[in-house]
């Protein structure tokens, strides 16, 4: 798979924090997460030491509501 974006970063999962863990989007869709090698993309963005929340699409909303 190649995925048109890779976010790298620290990513905040429902099971904790994923530390230099990266997320594969294509066609705007979330296609795959993950801690060892990213797959290939067209874009590449390293966010340093910045926090992904993957599916938390509207900041505006409460989880769990």
């Amino acid at each position: 798979m190649t995925a048109d974006l890779i976010l790298r970063g620290t990513l905040v999962l429902g099971e904790g924090l994923l530390e230099r863990g990266w997320v594969a989007v294509k066609d705007g869709t979330i296609v795959a997460i993950g801690a060892s090698d990213p797959p290939g993309a067209r874009e590449f963005f390293d966010s340093g030491d910045a926090l992904i929340f993957p599916g938390i699409v509207d900041g505006q909303t409460h989880a769990g509501s």
